[in-house]
């Protein structure tokens, strides 16, 4: 099997899990929420492997198939607005980060 076919096997298992991930945390909007805003950050090249949410952080592993992918994901995450910092302190492909949300503003 290529990589590049495992790497479509795994974004399906992956989005099969996400889906099954949503039916269960609908009513908590928060998690969703979250979830669609990481994929919506994912450049070509990179799968997020681990996603946890709470109430003040997000903790994410993701695998980029390369240095530059990586970089991209967390440009594209910093762009968000959403976190208050996104540190990227090892050159890898590798990514394992916990980012703490924006509080949001008072209503």
């Amino acid at each position: 099997m290529t990589q590049r076919q495992t790497e479509l096997d795994r974004s399906t298992q992956l989005q099969a899990a996400i889906r099954d991930f949503k039916a269960i945390t609908i009513p908590w909007g928060q998690v969703t929420e979250m979830v669609e805003l990481l994929q919506g950050t994912l450049p070509p090249g990179v799968l997020l492997t681990s996603v946890t949410v709470d109430a003040s952080q997000v903790r994410l592993v993701a695998k980029a198939g390369n240095v530059e992918q990586a970089i991209a994901f967390v440009e594209a995450l910093r762009a968000t607005g959403r976190f208050q910092e996104v540190p990227y302190t090892s050159i890898s492909a590798d990514i394992s980060v916990t980012l703490k949300l924006v509080p949001p503003k008072a209503k």
